[in-house]
């Protein structure tokens, strides 16, 4: 099975978003999936989102699918990046600067009075299946996934929050401020905007979306100019060569992942790649089908770092999806000891477990899965997967409570997926099957209580 290139997840979407088009068709907003990226992400963004008062792990970080350069704030605390932008901040100070502006945005409370013009928007779609990232979102393979959700990518990149300039000039004023909270200098903010206002002169469908949503003045590249000027923070502090490194490997697998072809051509006849350029390698040969070549360089990766995980990660992953499933579980296990609080990676190697030939990995399976779904608790294909592996296991033992416990984990699916009469019936079967007491038959009462308050508020 391959999980690349936004595959899986529309089939998953098809039946919950009716004419929902394929991905990368116009006017459909694709999310992705990648857990070494949603952490270099997640590490940028943190100590901002702390200098704003905004609690970390509230935010949603999600990356889109768009060669565009954009980014907004929809729905609360989501906030959305495109892969256009991650591509065009050549440097994680100026990406961070696009990130403090746009927690500006959150702390300001532009998200709350903008709700008008989001349900005028019909953006709530997207915000709904946002529970999720996206109903039949996959937990596996650590790399990009994509999953369809439902609203005009069009609404969503050009009209959906066009924020005022008084707005603007408000979200560029506390970006500033958590900048100089953090010790890094708004110089390559300036420069991102000074990116941005070349594109001014050029026709307005081929300018970037984030100047259309996010107005530039002379004025606001004025005040952090001053700025630049009078804060204690010296202009060249940066982030340091940690995150830089972190950029640079995000971005290779960026360039792997879009642009294949070009990467492969201009790395060919280059036997002593640094990392990056030799992980963009890997992943181009993956994506075009070359399995051995890529294999190969990601063991010249593993040679440079045996102990990266997210090498071995690919490794597995890559191994997984051209079916030798065995031979990827000693990769899985290296990544998902060293990543134990990655959802993704636990899920992975818990799907890769499922399907290994080799007795005995059932209850490893269950083991993965179960954290996997503490971690992330409303990705339904983890709960899919779950359900899978508890239900060999009844199978296997004829035990009542092990049905019980698939039956539970069909209903958690179920309601992250929005099928609330399906989560009553499963809720309603493991009831029966889960002994007093238990801690999953105590998950599955509160489970039927939210259920049942959610379907009589919906009435």
């Amino acid at each position: 099975m391959r999980f690349w290139a936004a595959l899986f997840l529309v089939v998953a979407c098809w039946n919950l978003v009716p004419g929902l088009a394929r991905a990368g068709e116009g006017d459909r907003l694709v999310i992705l999936r990648d857990a070494e990226t949603e952490e270099t992400l997640r590490r940028l963004a943190t100590p901002v989102f702390k200098a704003a008062g905004i609690e970390p792990e509230a935010v949603k970080l999600i990356i889109v699918k768009d060669p565009s350069v954009n980014a907004f704030v929809a729905g609360g605390p989501n906030l959305f990046l495109h892969m256009g932008l991650l591509e065009a901040t050549p440097t994680p100070e100026q990406l961070l600067g696009v990130i403090a502006h746009e927690t500006g945005h959150m702390a300001g409370g532009h998200l709350a009075r903008g709700s008008e013009a989001l349900r005028n928007a019909r953006i709530e779609t997207i915000v709904g299946i946002l529970a999720g990232l996206a109903a039949g979102v996959t937990t596996g393979h650590g790399e990009m996934l994509g999953a369809a959700l439902g609203g005009a990518q069009t609404v969503a990149t050009r009209s959906l929050l066009s924020f005022s300039r008084d707005q603007e000039g408000s979200a560029d004023a506390a970006a500033l401020t958590y900048l100089d909270a953090v010790g890094v200098s708004a110089k390559e903010f300036l420069a991102f905007m000074q990116t941005l206002k070349g594109q001014e002169d050029i026709p307005l469908d081929r300018q970037a979306p984030y100047l259309r949503t996010h107005p530039l003045t002379h004025e606001r590249m004025d005040a952090v100019a001053a700025h630049l000027q009078r804060t204690k923070v010296s202009p060249d502090a940066r982030l340091g060569p940690a995150f830089a490194a972190r950029h640079a490997r995000m971005e290779a697998k960026l360039r792997g992942y879009l642009h294949a072809e070009r990467v492969l051509q201009e790395t060919k006849d280059r036997p002593n790649l640094e990392v990056p350029a030799l992980y963009a390698r890997a992943l181009a040969l993956e994506q075009t089908g070359q399995l051995a070549p890529a294999l190969s360089a990601v063991d010249r990766l593993l040679q440079k770092a045996p102990e990266d995980p997210y090498f071995h990660e690919l490794r597995g992953q890559m191994l997984f999806e051209k079916g030798h499933v065995d031979e990827s579980l000693s990769d899985y296990a290296a990544a998902a000891k060293a990543l134990s609080r990655a959802a993704l990676i636990r899920a992975a190697y818990g799907h890769a477990l499922l399907e290994s030939t080799t007795p005995n990995h059932l209850d490893r399976a269950i083991s993965e899965l179960t954290a996997a779904s503490g971690l992330e608790g409303e990705t339904p294909e983890t709960w899919h997967l779950l359900a899978a592996a508890w239900g060999q296991k009844g199978a296997q033992t004829n035990d009542p409570v092990d049905r019980g416990q698939a039956a539970y984990a069909l209903a958690e699916e179920a309601n992250a997926e929005g099928r609330t009469q399906d989560a009553k019936r499963f809720l309603a079967q493991a009831l029966r099957l889960l002994p007093e007491g238990s801690p999953t038959r105590l998950r599955a009462q509160d489970l039927h209580m939210d259920v049942n308050s959610a379907s009589h508020t919906d009435e």
